[in-house]
């Protein structure tokens, strides 16, 4: 049997060399990929969705706290009980009855939701005006000229509780719908004691009777 070249030899000895190298090669490459899927996916899933859940949850915490100070403390709605539908376009007064030493009327109509998310006065001012500022001032949210907060002030002073009156001026709108209601208007009266809370009063509403209840 003949002997192999020396040649020959070296070459199957490269060849080999560079198999080896290139399985090498390829066993990093993919020690690699499994280490950087290992890092991109290190966080369990179950914690991935608390996290989610917790960050959705402030997000809407802090839309309701921004929605809190942007509506006044007094705001209503009004439910058609005959149709099931909000009662759009009925006016609505808020009055304060006592103590009698101040004084507040504020006029609104309902908008398409039956709500009234702002207040006007007689002359039509809005919620930019002395107006709000005057029905906030009642709430302890606003300050006066010294920059003394109008909270300190009442706690310098005895707590009065508030009684306002919401009216609403039912009888065109049952006349609107050709309705011969019994009602031609609603007064609602009611107390303030804790000026830190939100006073929301729906009413619900039928030609021959209605029923309201502090809301939320």
């Amino acid at each position: 049997m003949p002997k192999p070249k020396p040649e020959t030899i070296n070459r199957a000895l490269a060849i080999a060399a560079h198999l080896a190298d290139a399985k090498t090669q390829q066993q990093e490459t993919i020690v690699s990929a499994a280490n950087s899927k290992s890092n991109t996916s290190s966080t369990p899933p179950a914690v991935n969705r608390h996290n989610n859940k917790f960050n959705a949850d402030r997000i809407a915490m802090a839309q309701s706290q921004a929605r809190s100070h942007q509506r006044p403390p007094i705001t209503c709605h009004v439910l058609d009980t005959t149709t099931g539908r909000p009662a759009a376009g009925l006016p609505v007064t808020l009055s304060l009855l006592s103590p009698s030493s101040k004084s507040l009327q504020l006029s609104a109509t309902t908008n398409g939701d039956g709500r009234v998310a702002a207040w006007t006065t007689a002359d039509g001012a809005g919620a930019s005006s002395a107006t709000t500022t005057s029905l906030e001032t009642l709430f302890g949210r606003g300050n006066n000229s010294e920059g003394t907060s109008t909270q300190q002030q009442h706690q310098q002073e005895a707590v009065d509780e508030l009684v306002f009156a919401l009216r609403f001026e039912t009888r065109a709108y049952w006349e609107s719908r050709g309705v011969a209601a019994f009602f031609p208007e609603v007064e609602v009266r009611f107390v303030v004691r804790a000026r830190d809370e939100h006073y929301h009063v729906p009413l619900l509403l039928g030609p021959f009777n209605y029923t309201t209840y502090r809301g939320s």
